[in-house]
């Protein structure tokens, strides 16, 4: 556990551990004291973990709470009227939402989400809490604590089918609380598909208009590999929104850049690039393409 002084020098500064190592958890303040809540003890399939943990920052001190009814990891939680609420997460199976009551240390299960989730944000705005992104669906969908009510908000899918993305709640340059998704990772890269990977763009819903935007526009519109698998040569079609500096990279499996294809200033349009991987083994590689704000990867495959 490290603490980083936002009122100081900026120094990092190591606390007492948590009671269990972990991963792919949640935690959320309530009050003064930090909670803790599932995720994994060791790498999947197993011990997806139902445990939390609080941690007091007054006595650098951490207890174990109740157990979550059940185990989850990739979920996400929510703090509403001093509770903590859970939802989704990796066994898809389970729609449960979860309430934890901090004054009582008890669980209760108060709802069912609509659709299965997991990758998924989530964020307060006013008296509803918003779950959005993940798979395997991507629609957003609102939850109102007071009513036990859920609607899912028609046409506000996330254009892009990301999930674990970073995610926060802050006001707009209207004064409007918003819900923002930074980066993620596409469902290629759960799935094993070709890419692109991950993604660097911000989006932005709006509650209040049901409208979801692009905060940060993507330099590269489209891009596509062919053929992929492949033996003598494979071409890497792509196009430019803007004129700009391009840079187009190969890497093996363990990271290492094997080739570089381009470099230099491109035009807006389409463009194609080819690549004959003389010299080298078959198996698994990654292209990059990336411009001066934006980058995005693929995989291809090399036969023998």
């Amino acid at each position: 556990v490290y603490v980083y002084d936002l009122n100081g020098d900026g120094t990092w500064t190591s606390k007492s551990n948590m009671v269990k190592p972990r991963f792919y958890h949640r935690a959320v303040l309530v009050e003064d004291k930090i909670y803790v809540l599932g995720g994994r003890s060791q790498a999947p399939p197993a011990d997806l973990e139902n445990t939390v943990e609080m941690y007091d920052p007054l006595t650098d001190t951490w207890t174990l709470m109740a157990n979550m009814p059940s185990s989850r990891a990739l979920h996400t939680a929510e703090v509403f009227d001093g509770k903590i609420y859970v939802f989704g997460g990796s066994n898809l199976d389970n729609r449960d939402v979860e309430v934890y009551n901090p004054e009582i240390n008890l669980w209760s299960v108060d709802s069912q989400m609509p659709e299965s989730r997991l990758w998924h944000g989530s964020g307060v705005i006013g008296e509803s809490i918003f779950i959005f992104g993940g798979g395997p669906t991507y629609s957003v969908m609102e939850f109102n604590p007071l009513e036990n009510e859920w609607t899912i908000h028609a046409d506000s899918d996330l254009p892009e089918s990301i999930g674990w993305f970073g995610y926060a709640v802050a006001a707009d340059e209207e004064g409007e609380s918003c819900l923002y998704t930074f980066g993620g990772a596409y469902d290629d890269f759960y799935f094993g598909g070709s890419g692109p990977f991950v993604t660097d763009a911000v989006w932005k819903y709006n509650p209040v208009i049901n409208s979801v935007k692009e905060s940060k526009t993507k330099s590269i519109q489209e891009i596509e590999s062919f053929p992929n698998p492949f033996q003598t040569s494979m071409a890497i079609n792509y196009e430019l929104k803007n004129a700009g500096f391009v840079s187009i990279d190969i890497f093996n499996s363990n990271g290492q850049k094997v080739r570089s294809l381009f470099e230099g200033h491109q035009p807006a349009g389409n463009h194609l690039v080819k690549w004959q991987p003389k010299g080298l083994d078959g198996g698994v590689y990654f292209y990059r393409l990336q411009t001066k704000n934006y980058y995005v990867t693929g995989k291809c495959i090399l036969k023998n």
